[in-house]
């Protein structure tokens, strides 16, 4: 049998070969295979029963880096290589915001090599108040380069992303929304701290007390 054939061996789903014991595999064999079902981040697929002795004589035919072969037992299986792609919320210096809304998934694992999609924000994740803040949503940074993957500017949704052999952090960063009223006096009023507020919202500045001299 010739490898990278597809022809040489297709496994229907849930379908497997069993290796023989009374006439095993020869150093010379090679075989090509083809599974139906791929495995995912959760699953895998058995390929060959009592197999795993023989795993460098079957070869995939799929090239896909992120799926490779595997001894589990006695059996010889695929199993899908992962790695992690992490959400979280921060400021604009990629530091986290203490109280903000939580994202779901925080978390989710991706097969290496494959073309993927992230969720962006929620509607109701536009904005948001924490700390007596107002923050608002600006923009989507990635721990490494998004190559030719789209990032909506909306809500920090990414498409096309082709999966790295390595962990990825996506921060979706916001901004405060918030103003500052500050009263110079310019040397004939006394000075007094500034006053912050969420923009849109109506605050109270306290003005400085005026001296009157007498004689």
């Amino acid at each position: 049998m010739t490898a990278t054939q597809p022809e040489n061996l297709y496994l229907s789903n849930n379908k497997t070969v069993t290796v023989s014991n009374a006439n095993p595999l020869d150093g010379n064999s090679v075989i090509g295979f083809t599974t139906e079902t791929l495995p995912t981040a959760s699953t895998t697929v058995d390929v060959a029963l009592n197999g795993a002795g023989s795993i460098d004589r079957f070869v995939k035919d799929n090239p896909a880096v992120g799926i490779v072969k595997e001894k589990n037992g006695s059996t010889l299986r695929l199993k899908a290589v992962t790695h992690k792609v992490n959400r979280s919320v921060t400021d604009m210096s990629g530091i986290p915001i203490a109280g903000a809304p939580t994202l779901t998934p925080t978390g989710e694992d991706y097969m290496i090599g494959s073309k993927i999609t992230v969720d962006g924000i929620p509607a109701t994740m536009q904005s948001f108040v924490a700390g007596g803040i107002r923050y608002v949503f600006d923009s989507v940074e990635l721990s490494v380069s998004p190559g030719a993957a789209l990032i909506s500017p909306t809500d920090g949704k990414i498409t096309d992303f082709v999966m790295p052999n390595d962990t990825v952090q996506v921060n979706y960063r916001y901004r405060d929304d918030m103003g500052r009223i500050i009263i110079d006096g310019n040397g004939g009023l006394p000075t007094t701290s500034s006053t912050n507020g969420m923009a849109g919202t109506q605050v109270a500045a306290i003005l400085p007390e005026s001296l009157r001299l007498c004689d």
